[in-house]
């Protein structure tokens, strides 16, 4: 599978200036309240690279042939180093919060169309993925008016009237039945399967184990565990809270809920290699 990214700069797709230079492209995505964030290193032997200024923004799409691009997040400049030899400019950003902009009033006109069509549109919009069950997606919806009016509140409006309710994760713009919001956004996300064979590393830890009753026997723990997993190839659609699925894992590892705590995902641009290290954790473990 081929690698592939895309850099848009302040609105300006720099992609094919820093394609030969691409040294290492990374994203962190983690869950909670913790910022995502970016590192970009890129080869400037012949000291043509212009530095961006602190506070510049970046959207970042990672992905390669086989799985198409999705978006990374949009990410401010934090700081910049240069190194060498080789000489290397090395830039570091953090994740630029987009739901604020849900929130801003705006005027606009929709045709009738699906409300998976609008959810669709408003997620692109601001930079979100857009999670919504078939059962929603396929409802019609009349022309719509949109007066001074923000798209969170629009949606909202339009959830109220079909029993559904609007959420967000720090990548994900969900909507969904009401019925299914306890414990949302979590359970209500795509989970991720991951096979054994796509894995190049892996380990799983458990802390609380209670009871050992021999080498051939069980052990019975807590629920609490972690892992850390290497994919071969990276997949961009793991991404943090994400449920994962480890279906041909051993039972006591592929029965538990498993929920992405941290992706780090690497384009590295010398070997032509995309890789994603993971972080899980139980459904327990992550309370």
């Amino acid at each position: 599978m081929t690698p592939r990214f895309r850099i848009i700069a302040n609105g300006a797709n720099i992609t094919p200036l820093i394609k030969d230079r691409l040294v290492h492209l990374t994203v962190k995505d983690e869950a909670g309240t913790t910022s995502n964030t970016a590192s970009i290193i890129l080869n400037d032997q012949d000291n043509r690279l212009a530095f961006p200024k602190k506070g510049a923004e970046f959207e970042i799409h990672m992905g390669h042939s086989g799985i198409g691009m999705i978006p990374m997040g949009l990410f401010t400049v934090e700081t910049l180093s240069i190194s060498g030899p080789p000489d290397r400019l090395t830039i570091k950003a953090k994740s630029l919060q987009t739901h604020q902009t849900l929130t801003e009033n705006r005027v606009d006109n929709y045709n009738p169309l699906t409300i998976g069509e609008l959810v669709t549109t408003i997620a692109a919009r601001h930079k979100l993925i857009p999670n919504i069950p078939p059962s929603l997606a396929s409802i019609p919806s009349e022309p719509l008016s949109q007066n001074e009016e923000s798209d969170l509140h629009l949606l909202t409006r339009i959830a109220k009237n079909i029993g559904a309710v609007v959420k967000t994760t720090p990548r994900h713009l969900l909507f969904t039945p009401k019925e299914h919001a306890k414990g949302a956004p979590r359970e209500t996300l795509t989970p991720v399967v991951i096979k054994k064979k796509t894995l190049s590393t892996y380990k799983f830890l458990f802390p609380d184990i209670e009871a050992d009753r021999g080498i051939m026997g069980d052990s019975l723990f807590g629920g609490r565990a972690t892992g850390l997993l290497s994919l071969a190839v990276g997949n961009p659609f793991v991404l943090a809270e994400t449920p994962v699925i480890l279906p041909d894992m051993l039972t006591e590892v592929a029965e538990l809920s498993w929920v992405v705590k941290s992706a780090i995902h690497t384009i590295n641009g010398e070997n032509g290699k995309y890789t994603t290290a993971i972080d899980i954790q139980t459904e327990e473990a992550m309370e």
